[in-house]
């Protein structure tokens, strides 16, 4: 074996440590792995969306999804909701999040195909939170589809129409969400929905079994303007001097 083989082999080599020095080398090797395995876990998951506009009693606010790099991302139209959690069961410690069809985030979609969002409520952090998912499907056809708030859903689901003998599942202004989330294709479809006589709800609200991470904040408002200084052309008017008495008991004239 040459002397540069020989010289290598002694470098490489691992050295003999002693008991103690070994084990503590191992602790300290274990240590650095967990630590970058960590670490690598920290760095994988999330990565914000594209803020949407939403609703939340009447006003508009900012709704940003979390996009996950990894797992089902749940879309609806072209609003991407982010990643689907794992716990789809809706939760009563969960705000709720509406997605509502026809919507009016956009002005120009084409009828029954755009969405808007409903927030039930505001949280009071601007970090994400977890969010229930509902869909809301308007099924009649005279309902105005301006929808700002959680309460002008409510009131609308609890009233009825009683659709025209031509009604068809082509006259529904939804029905794009229930074709594309619910699956349901025909007028048939809305059976179970049904309210005795044949009447339908004006809208439905049913869960979407899934859950999403987002960020609801309201924009900012600048404080009104401060008042403008008065001129200084503007003297303020001059006080009247109260009338002099005259001799004790009369006044003057």
């Amino acid at each position: 074996m040459s002397e540069y083989r020989q010289l290598a082999k002694a470098r490489c080599a691992p050295r003999r440590l002693p008991q103690p020095g070994r084990i503590a080398c191992e602790l300290l090797c274990a240590g650095l792995f967990l630590t970058a395995g960590y670490a690598a876990q920290a760095q994988k998951p999330v990565a914000a969306g594209g803020s949407e506009s939403a609703y939340e009693d009447g006003r508009v606010v900012q709704f940003t999804p979390v996009i996950a790099r990894h797992g089902k991302t749940l879309v609806v139209g072209d609003l991407r909701l982010g990643r689907a959690l794992a716990d789809p069961t809706p939760n009563d410690h969960r705000p709720n999040v509406y997605v509502v069809c026809p919507g009016t985030r956009t002005e120009d979609g084409k009828p029954g195909e755009d969405f808007s969002l409903i927030l039930s409520t505001l949280p009071r952090t601007e970090a994400p939170i977890e969010w229930d998912v509902y869909w809301v499907v308007v099924l009649d056809p005279a309902m105005p589809v301006k929808l700002t708030g959680e309460g002008d859903l409510l009131m609308a689901a609890q009233k009825a129409f009683t659709p025209d003998r031509d009604f068809d599942f082509a006259n529904i202004p939804g029905a794009a969400l229930l074709r594309k989330q619910m699956h349901i294709e025909s007028r048939k479809g809305l059976g179970p929905y049904e309210i005795a006589g044949g009447d339908l709800p004006r809208l439905i609200i049913v869960p979407a079994h899934v859950a999403i991470r987002a960020s609801a904040v309201a924009p900012a408002t600048s404080p009104p303007p401060p008042p403008p200084p008065l001129s200084p052309h503007l003297e303020a008017p001059p006080q009247s001097s109260p009338r002099s008495a005259g001799p004790a008991g009369e006044s003057a004239k």
